[in-house]
Formats: structure tokens, C-alpha cells, sequence
């Protein structure tokens, strides 16, 4: 029998830069491997903010089907289920805790870290943080599967929200189809462009708490002034207005080529990732992390946090350090700047490691977590 799924598609926007990053490359692979079924896909009516062109998917065979409540509305408990049961959906994946709990049909729900509850300052608001705790605990008792991207990221739900292991199932993450060192004018372009040092370091991702910059450009300013250090510290990726200030730190500690991009195109990550001479992820904590793979299948060496789900991802083709002792920090960023030759290993390495996941095999694994669930019905 055809297998027919439904996915809350209401975060393909530039709000939720890595969860839509996550379920775009999900959804571009989805239907080779589902050739038995159908994808239906929920999109914002009103929210044309995307930078994933969705035009794509339905060349692919997914129907798009727009719907009006917001993502993070109480309207949303009723129609999301009127369409479920229009469409006869055997099961419903949601990507974002925050979704329409009232389903119809089993419920898959992807939640893929604990920051909320180990660090309440990623999410500067009581409201929000109270909203966050709230949705997760309703998903979870609604949810028939939970699907996660690292075996860390389960265990960790497993000890700290204490969901059942068997409901848990871990679908890595994997670099975009075709990512590789960009072409020469390309890179060239894009650091004109973006004006670019042109030698840098780079971080991509978020201002939140967890995600340690404070820290990462201390180190980088101590760099600089002790160690000669020329190279710039560019840092791109959405950043909200209540967390870091980047720019003011920036100036306070005199950094030299400091660049601050803001959300970046999907087309110029590429080039960004092939121009950069290091990727770093100083993060205390990340449910996958998967700028490092992005980096890794561009050639680029990374140096990241010895914590969390960062040396599973990695493994054998990064350097690690402590992100809480900045002289750990130091210790290995100078390891990579005073040893071209070990730089030029990790690049190596990283495009190797990166060759072993793949999206395919991520849309296998979860189509093995949609059947599962509808099994349960």
C-alpha cells in the first residue's frame, strides 16, 4: 500500500536557519528512496522569507500544500489536523517541536538537543523559555517516534527528558549533494564581494550562549597580539539582537579583519567554506553540528569542541580542544598556524570523513522511522 506522508514544512524559512537546512536536504532525497509513497508538504501561506527554493521539490513529486497558521500558534492544533485527515495521512513528521500535537495519524517529531534545559540563556526570553519547555514536553508525550541526528543527541534525551531509548531513532545529518572545494572564480567573486580577508578564519552558526563566540574571540584577539596572528575571524550566520554583540566585542578587543556577514546565501556557502583556511566550533554544546561536515566536503580543516556530539561527527578529522579553557583554544589553533603541513592533513582527512554520510542514507533511515510509526497505528 502507498504510504502516505505528511511533513510540517513551516520552518523553510530564515527563521529556523539549521533545522530548514536539516529538512531541505532531507526532502531532496526523500522520494528516491520512498518511491511507494507520497509526500505531501505543509508551507507558510504568508511567509515568502525563504532562502530554500522550493520549486525544487515539487520537480521532485512533493505536493506543497500552504496553510495559515503560524508555526508557533494555537490556530495550528486544528487545521494542521483537518488536513491530515483530508489527506488520509498514515503519518506526520514534524521537524520543529512546536507543531500540531492533535494528529490523527502517528506522530514523528524531531527534537535534537537539550540547550533549553542545560543552557537557558540561548533563549533570552522567560516566555520563550517557558513556551520551548511546554511544546517539548506536549511533543513527547504525543509523539510515537523521535527522531535525532547523533547518537550523543539520544542519550541525552534518554538521561535528561528521560524518553524511552526504543522511541529514540537516529538519523545523521550528512554535507549537501555535490558540496565540494569551490571553483577559483568563484571563491574569488564571493570574497570580493563580501569583501573578504584574505586569509580567515570561520564560524558558522548562531550568537546563542552555547555557541561560546565570546570566548572564541577573546582567544582570537589574544592571538593576534601574542602570537602575530594575521589572519582574519569572519563570522557568518544569523545572529539575534538579544544575545551577543559581536561587533561590540570586536571592537573592544581591537580585532584585526574582523568580518561579521549575517545569514548567508545557501549558493555562496561553498565558496564561503573552500575561501576560509579554518572552520572553528568553539560550541559547549551541539545536537549534531552540521557546518563541520558542510566545511569538511569543501577540504576545508576544522579545529572544534571535544564536547557533546562534535567528535562523532568529526572524528578523526579535526583537532580538538576544551571550549571552556581558552588556553586549550590557543594551544591548538597555534598547533595549526605554525604547521602548514598538519593543516593541509586535516583537509585532507576532512574530505574523506565527510564522503561517509550521505543524505541518502538519511532519508533511508528516516523513511524506516515513518513506517515504524504508521506500524503502530
Amino acid at each position: 500500500m502507498t504510504l502516505r506522508i505528511a511533513i510540517d514544512g513551516r520552518c523553510l524559512t530564515d527563521h529556523f536557519p539549521g533545522i530548514g537546512r536539516y529538512l531541505f536536504n532531507l526532502l531532496l532525497n526523500l522520494p528516491a528512496v520512498a518511491k511507494d509513497a507520497e509526500i505531501h508538504l505543509f508551507i507558510a501561506a504568508d511567509d515568502t522569507n525563504s532562502r530554500f527554493q522550493l520549486d525544487k521539490l515539487t520537480e521532485l513529486g512533493i505536493r506543497l500544500i500552504p496553510v495559515s497558521s503560524p508555526i508557533r500558534g494555537w490556530r495550528q492544533q486544528f487545521e494542521i489536523p483537518r488536513q491530515l485527515r483530508q489527506l488520509a495521512a498514515d503519518v506526520f513528521h514534524a521537524p520543529y517541536f512546536m507543531t500540531a500535537y492533535r494528529s490523527p495519524c502517528p506522530l514523528v517529531v524531531g527534537l535534537y538537543d537539550t540547550i533549553v534545559a542545560k543552557f537557558p540563556d540561548s533563549v533570552p526570553s522567560a516566555k520563550a523559555r517557558l513556551a520551548a519547555i511546554v511544546g517539548t514536553r506536549v511533543a513527547l508525550r504525543t509523539a510515537h517516534t523521535v527522531i535525532t541526528l547523533s547518537r550523543f543527541a539520544k542519550n541525552d534525551l534518554v538521561e535528561t527528558l528521560g524518553i524511552p531509548a526504543e522511541r529514540v531513532m537516529v538519523t545523521p545529518g550528512a554535507p549537501p549533494e555535490g558540496f565540494a572545494p569551490a571553483p577559483e572564480d568563484d571563491v574569488a567573486e564571493l570574497r570580493q564581494r563580501l569583501l573578504l580577508p584574505e586569509r580567515f578564519v570561520l564560524h558558522v552558526g548562531t550568537n546563542k550562549a552555547h555557541k561560546n563566540l565570546k570566548r572564541l574571540m577573546e582567544v582570537w584577539g589574544e592571538l593576534q597580539s601574542d602570537a602575530g596572528v594575521d589572519w582574519g575571524l569572519v563570522l557568518a550566520g544569523e545572529h539575534d539582537r538579544q544575545q551577543l554583540d559581536a561587533a561590540s566585542i570586536a571592537r573592544r578587543l581591537e580585532l584585526k579583519d574582523f568580518r561579521c556577514l549575517g545569514a548567508v546565501a545557501e549558493d555562496d556557502l561553498q565558496a564561503l567554506y573552500t575561501a576560509a583556511r579554518l572552520l572553528v566550533v568553539p560550541s559547549l554544546y551541539e545536537g549534531f553540528g552540521l557546518p563541520v561536515l558542510e566545511a569538511m566536503a569543501c577540504g576545508t580543516p576544522v579545529a572544534c569542541s571535544k564536547t557533546s556530539s562534535l567528535p562523532e561527527v568529526a572524528g578523526h578529522a579535526a583537532i580538538y580542544f576544551d571550549p571552556e579553557d581558552s588556553s586549550s583554544m590557543v594551544q591548538a589553533l597555534k598547533r595549526l598556524f605554525k604547521n602548514p603541513g598538519y593543516l593541509r592533513m586535516l583537509g585532507e582527512r576532512s574530505q574523506t570523513r565527510a564522503a561517509q554520510l550521505t543524505w541518502k542514507q538519511t532519508a533511508r533511515l528516516t523513511l524506516d522511522a515513518y513506517r515504524r510509526a504508521a506500524a503502530r497505528s
